[in-house]
């Protein structure tokens, strides 16, 4: 599949979010049930996070795959689910438990947060969702190694993630704003 034109709307838009947050960045999409990192930008931490463009991880494990599945129906999620063959996951959790993750992350507007205590890896991150006409295209996350203000970062990637859609699509958000 062809994400050239994902990448190009989020990557100034992740560079800019770099240089807020001092975290690294990264843009995913949802590729049945596992999440496709696109595009990681870091600077000087970039190698404080393992993690790399071209990764193929369980949505359910980063908090991009989450902001991305909870934009679905519990339905759709649990398709994806049942086509991958996953009865549970990397961390042993069942369906059941991944929807009520994904509960929270609605409850939250899309934000999906993991603390550095969370992670055996001491690693915090936020993520939100980019949305299309249609509904999720894609996510961008911030992730550091190191304790993290979860709740005063997360307005500041979603609003990475508006930006994003907007170049992405500029004919919806013009739409949108005549309203």
């Amino acid at each position: 599949m062809d994400y050239t034109d994902i990448r190009a709307a989020a990557s100034t838009v992740l560079t800019e979010l770099n240089l807020k947050t001092g975290a690294v960045c990264h843009l995913g999409v949802l590729e049945g049930s596992f999440v496709h990192y696109l595009d990681k930008v870091g600077g000087a931490a970039m190698h404080s996070v393992p993690s790399h463009i071209g990764a193929r991880l369980g949505a359910e494990e980063t908090v991009t795959g989450q902001a991305l599945l909870a934009q679905m129906s519990p339905e759709d999620v649990d398709g994806r689910y049942s086509l991958d063959r996953r009865g549970t996951t990397r961390d042993g959790a069942n369906i059941v438990q991944i929807h009520h993750r994904l509960d929270l992350v609605r409850r939250r507007r899309g934000l999906a947060f993991s603390s550095a205590e969370r992670c055996g890896l001491g690693i915090s991150s936020v993520a939100a969702p980019v949305l299309g006409p249609h509904g999720v295209v894609a996510a961008i996350s911030v992730a550091a190694r190191k304790s993290m203000r979860l709740e005063a970062i997360g307005p500041i990637v979603a609003d990475a993630a508006r930006k994003t859609s907007a170049r992405l699509y500029p004919e919806e958000c013009w739409r949108h704003q005549a309203r």
